[in-house]
């Protein structure tokens, strides 16, 4: 006797709504949606703490944080005081605060 047991695959549905100024985003999974808004430059603005030990920045109030992963992938740079960028890398993890 063969059982086949099939496991119910989480269907993920992403919608933006691109505007002027800012870009409304809604990701819909596992029965709960949540939304969030961002630029439509592309561009998000943010001030990043260093940690001491490690090449970890952590950010607060990062639009989108709360999705996962909606920032994994993104172009970092990061503009000092002065105006001198320096281009990062791309995110690679991301949680609710920590992004690296």
């Amino acid at each position: 006797m063969t059982r086949t047991f099939h496991r119910q695959q989480a269907i993920t549905r992403v919608w933006a709504d691109i505007g002027g100024t800012f870009t409304d985003c809604f990701v819909h999974t596992l029965g709960k949606r949540v939304e969030t808004k961002v630029l439509s430059s592309g561009l998000t603005r943010v001030e990043a703490v260093q940690s001491s030990e490690t090449d970890t920045y952590f950010i607060e109030n990062l639009p989108g944080s709360d999705i996962r992963n909606f920032w994994r992938g993104a172009k970092v740079t990061l503009i000092d005081q002065n105006g001198v960028s320096t281009i990062l890398g791309s995110v690679t993890f991301q949680n609710q605060s920590q992004i690296t």
